[in-house]
């Protein structure tokens, strides 16, 4: 920037301005590439140099938030996943149990699953307990379901 852009600056403030190095600095916050290759450049090179890395510093904090939010979405999907495997063994059971065959295969599917039976007047009904696979089980969640049939059936 030269002395005859600027409204107002006479010779002494430009002067000191130029002995500060404060001129290359408005330089550079108005026209950023105005100092590269030239004899001044080296304050901004500085702060190029100063910038090297930024986006790995970036991307290792983002990641963790990213990998966190990825296991979250993996953990529901086991979660649902039992859920709708308890859900057919209460249904299974129920069904069972209302042709009056035995039900001892229904939580199979899930692992140490707990089936209990009840009688709710002609409906028989099966309850399904398992503990969570994968991620979710790891916090310790269970799921539950029940399914009913109308008993009496052959």
């Amino acid at each position: 920037m030269s002395g005859r852009g600027r409204r107002g600056a006479d010779a002494g403030e430009l002067a000191i301005e130029r002995a500060l190095g404060l001129e290359s600095e408005l330089e550079s916050a108005v026209h950023p590439t105005a100092q590269i290759g030239s004899r001044r450049g080296s304050g901004s090179n500085v702060r190029l140099r100063s910038e090297h890395g930024g986006a790995a510093a970036e991307f290792a904090i983002v990641l963790p938030a990213v990998l966190a939010a990825l296991a979250l979405c993996l953990g529901a999907v086991q979660l649902a996943a039992t859920q709708l495997r308890a859900q057919d063994a209460a249904a299974d059971a129920a069904r069972s149990w209302a042709r009056g065959d035995d039900a001892t295969l229904a939580g199979r599917a899930l692992g140490s699953a707990s089936v209990t039976r009840s009688d709710d007047g002609d409906l028989v009904c099966a309850t399904v307990t398992a503990r969570a696979s994968g991620a979710a089980g790891a916090l310790g969640l269970e799921v539950s379901a029940r399914g009913c049939a109308l008993g009496g059936g052959r």
